[in-house]
């Protein structure tokens, strides 16, 4: 996880993970998701990343994962500090295996200031 500090409270952050991903024995699948102060997105949608994959197959599949969030299920992102991280729901997903791995977040405008 990071801590950001967000400038304005009329903004919105913009999301962006980059990684080998893999997901293993697992006939589910598995989802990668970001969190904000402990929330999955909800606003304007979730951000999230799934892959299916038949037992056995052991592929590592180069992803991004990319979004704009204003407001999770604890309401508006205000100003101030912030904890982000990205979380795998799975049986058996990873991330980062011999790869360089980065998480980049922006603050925008998200409205027409």
């Amino acid at each position: 996880s990071v801590t950001f500090i967000k400038k304005q409270g009329h903004t919105g952050l913009r999301l962006l993970y980059s990684s080998d991903i893999r997901e293993y024995t697992d006939t589910w699948g598995a989802r990668w998701f970001f969190k904000i102060d402990g929330q999955e997105c909800k606003v304007p949608s979730k951000i999230d990343l799934r892959v299916h994959h038949s037992r056995n197959n052991n592929f590592h599949l180069p992803s991004v994962l990319l979004g704009t969030c204003t407001a999770t299920s604890s309401g508006h992102i205000g100003k101030g500090h912030h904890t982000i991280s990205i979380h795998i729901q799975s049986g058996n997903g990873f991330s980062g295996y011999r790869s360089t791995s980065f998480l980049e977040i922006k603050e925008i405008c998200t409205k027409n200031q």
